[in-house]
């Protein structure tokens, strides 16, 4: 060690120069140290303690900077870097090295980033190898090296997209290639399907108010099942057209009200009366059995029958100049929508002659009567005492005199009414 007569210390050299320590040789320092001058460190040099440089220091050796458990090494007071520049980092094993700004590899942030170049920044991969996005530790979304996607799959074969699972498309959707759904499909949206589209789940496809599904682009063939939807909107194929109808027919009597009678007999209606259970077959109409009437779903060329079994009990001739007939009609009546009027639209007219008119039932079977008719129209079966034209004097005997008589089942039928309602093809 030489102390020079300025008071330089020189270790492992007998010419410490202007430097106040000069350590020419490997050098541990175990304690803290502070350093404010000018440092130069031509060995190996291992700091163990807190150490504080605050003035410039060149180390030309290996140099291992230790914090000590809990602790840290802190470099503060570095200047600003200007011009062309080289970053610091640290290895796993504690090596600190310089690397240039070109080797730092580029990285998305988990909160985003910002001045990105779609043209060349993208997340997946270069080479023909698949890119997939996890969550749990499973794989969701798969995207093969040739661009197909899978959600759900992570093989989702030759389709561009193919979903293994329940599928909702909300937004308008057009599907130019071929597209195969295995799970249920709910389509809100407006959707174009150009291509072959095979469907093996449940599959809804809503319009929307005011909307609709179209389906267009079809081929002609020859033979084929039809297409067609039942009252839920559920589609099916079937082999012929369906027969659009409302048959119904009742096994009760209805006989009439006492208090009815007489309004009856002066040409009020009975109104034939009917229970949900009696309809047999309905795809056409809407029932209402409060006022017992039929509302038409859907307008065109309508044609309507029937048939009800009629119990006049009519009196006896007062004299001689009486008719000794009692007459009856069975209408089929017609509402149009929108309007509070009834008038007939189908009928037929029984006689009951001598002492059949006081103890025997008739069947009075109304023709089939075809007429264009519209949505919302409504149909009903009354029972009228015939006049001589609307509100003029009631023709035959007085019915129901003897007894209560109505409509009623007759010897050898099993139904006391029936009504059917059916619409022609266009």
């Amino acid at each position: 060690m030489r102390v020079t007569s300025d008071g330089n210390v020189g270790i492992g050299t007998t010419t410490p120069g202007a430097y106040r320590l000069n350590v020419d040789g490997t050098t541990q320092l175990d304690g803290n140290t502070s350093i404010t001058g000018n440092t130069t460190i031509g060995g190996t040099a291992t700091i163990a303690g807190a150490t504080t440089i605050n003035n410039a220091a060149t180390v030309t050796g290996t140099t291992s900077l230790n914090g000590g458990t809990g602790g840290g090494v802190t470099i503060s007071g570095l200047p600003a870097a200007t011009g062309a520049y080289s970053n610091l980092t640290v290895d796993g094993n504690g090596l600190v090295r310089r690397i240039d700004p070109p080797e730092i590899p580029d990285a998305w942030e988990l909160d985003g980033n910002a001045g990105t170049d779609a043209a060349n920044n993208f997340i997946g991969t270069t080479d023909a190898v698949d890119f997939s996005i996890r969550t749990d530790d499973e794989t969701r979304v798969r995207v093969t090296s040739d661009g197909n996607v899978g959600i759900g799959t992570t093989t989702p074969g030759a389709y561009r997209l193919n979903v293994a699972g329940n599928t909702q498309l909300a937004g308008t959707a057009s599907i130019t290639g071929n597209t195969t759904i295995g799970g249920t499909a709910t389509i809100a949206g407006a959707t174009t399907i150009n291509n072959t589209a095979t469907v093996t789940g449940a599959t809804t496809l809503n319009g929307g108010t005011g909307g609709g599904v179209t389906i267009s682009g079809l081929t002609d063939i020859a033979d084929g099942n039809i297409l067609v939807t039942d009252a839920n909107g559920k589609v099916a194929t079937i082999a012929t057209a369906p027969v659009k109808i409302c048959f119904v027919q009742d096994v009760e009597a209805q006989p009439i009200e006492q208090a009815d009678i007489a309004s009856f007999n002066t040409g009020s209606p009975l109104v034939a009366s009917w229970k949900s259970t009696d309809i047999e077959q309905n795809n056409l109409v809407d029932f209402n059995d409060t006022d017992d009437t039929f509302t038409l779903r859907e307008g065109g060329n309508i044609e309507v029958s029937g048939f009800a079994n009629y119990y006049a009990a009519a009196g006896e001739p007062s004299n001689n100049s009486d008719p000794d007939v009692a007459l009856v009609n069975i209408l089929i009546q017609r509402q149009v929508a929108g309007t509070t009027t009834w008038v007939q639209f189908a009928g037929a007219r029984g006689i009951l002659a001598g002492s059949a008119a006081q103890s025997n039932a008739i069947t009075v079977v109304v023709p089939p009567t075809v007429a264009h008719l519209n949505a919302g129209d409504k149909l009903r079966m009354v029972v009228r005492r015939p006049t001589s034209g609307e509100g003029g004097t009631p023709q035959g005997l007085p019915h129901h005199q003897a007894t209560r008589g109505g409509i009623d089942t007759a010897f050898g039928i099993n139904f006391s009414k029936n009504l059917k309602i059916l619409k022609l093809g266009e």
